[in-house]
C-alpha cells in the first residue's frame, strides 16, 4: 500500500449515551487508532466507503453498476434515492414496510444452519436478473450471512463463478461477511453440482476477517476479481471498524497483519 499515514486519535471513551455518534475518521488513505467502548482499535479508512451508521451498517457494490449487498439500514429512503436503487430484495424473516417507489420483493429466510437455501436462491436469481437495467440491493438484517449467501449463489448460478470466486468478490467488498456453517455447506454442494469439484475444502470460513481474506487471497482466484478494495464495516470481536485490504496483492495480507500487530 502507498501513501499510508499513521495517526493516533485522542482518547475519547464512548458512553452508552453517545455510542451512536460517529468515531473520528480520516477521508484519505490512512491507518489510525480510535476508541470504542474504552477499547483501542485500528481504523482503516478508504475514500469510497459508503457510511450509513458509524457503528454497524454499510452497503457494498458487488457487481457494478447494478448489484448492491447491504443491511436493513441500507434500505433507508435516503440511501435508495441517493444511489438510484430501483429494486430491493429483502431476505429478512418479516417483510419491511416501505413507501419508497421501488420494486420490492421479499423472500423469508431464517439465519439457521438447518434451513435449506435452495428454494430461496432459485427464486432470488430471476429477481436479481430483472434489475439489470436498474440497481438492486439485496439485504438481510446485518448483511453477514443470509444476503451474502444468496448473492454468492446468484454469482455461481448466473455468472458461472466458483464458490471461491464468488466469495472473493463479496468478502473483499465486505470483509465482515461469514455465511453460517449450514449455508456454507450448501454453497459447497452447489459448487460441486455446477463445477464438478469444490473450490474450497474447508468446513467453515475462518472466524476472523483476516483469516477469510487470507483464504481467498490464494493465487488461483480469478485475476479479474483482484480489484482495488473499498473500505467496509467489519467485525473485530464486538467492535465494528472500517477495514482496508489491497486485494490486488496477496502478499499485502502479511504486511497488513504485521502492521496491525505493530500498531497494537
Amino acid at each position: 500500500m502507498r501513501d499510508v499515514r499513521f495517526q493516533k486519535a485522542a482518547h475519547t471513551d464512548q458512553t452508552a449515551s453517545d455510542r451512536s455518534k460517529p468515531l473520528q475518521t480520516w477521508f484519505s488513505l490512512s491507518v489510525s487508532t480510535s476508541y470504542l467502548d474504552g477499547q483501542e482499535c485500528l481504523t482503516f479508512v478508504y475514500p469510497n466507503y459508503i457510511t450509513l451508521n458509524p457503528r454497524r451498517e454499510a452497503a457494498a457494490l458487488i457487481l457494478p453498476p447494478f448489484l448492491y449487498l447491504g443491511s436493513r439500514v441500507a434500505t433507508s429512503s435516503s440511501f435508495l434515492q441517493s444511489h438510484r436503487i430501483t429494486h430491493v430484495l429483502s431476505l429478512g424473516c418479516t417483510p419491511l414496510s416501505t413507501d419508497s417507489p421501488v420494486s420490492y420483493s421479499h423472500l423469508a429466510l431464517s439465519d439457521n444452519s438447518l434451513v435449506s437455501i435452495e428454494e430461496t436462491c432459485n427464486l432470488a436469481c430471476p429477481i436479481i436478473d430483472s434489475a439489470k437495467e436498474g440497481r438492486i440491493i439485496v439485504h438481510c438484517n446485518a448483511a453477514r450471512s443470509r444476503a451474502p449467501t444468496v448473492v454468492a449463489a446468484y454469482l455461481m448460478k448466473q455468472h458461472e463463478m466458483t464458490l471461491k470466486d464468488a466469495l472473493a468478490l463479496i468478502i473483499r467488498a465486505r470483509p465482515g461477511v461469514r455465511p453460517n456453517p449450514g449455508f456454507f455447506r450448501q454453497l459447497k454442494e452447489l459448487d460441486v453440482e455446477l463445477h464438478g469439484a469444490p473450490s474450497l475444502t474447508v468446513d467453515a470460513l475462518p472466524r476472523s476477517s483476516v483469516g477469510r481474506l487470507a483464504l481467498l487471497a490464494e493465487d488461483d482466484v480469478r485475476p479479474e476479481l483482484r480489484r482495488a478494495p473499498s473500505s467496509r464495516m467489519d467485525d473485530i470481536g464486538d467492535e465494528r471498524t472500517p477495514f482496508m485490504f489491497d486485494s490486488s496483492s496477496p502478499s499485502s495480507l502479511q504486511g497488513l497483519t504485521s502492521l496491525r500487530t505493530s500498531l497494537l
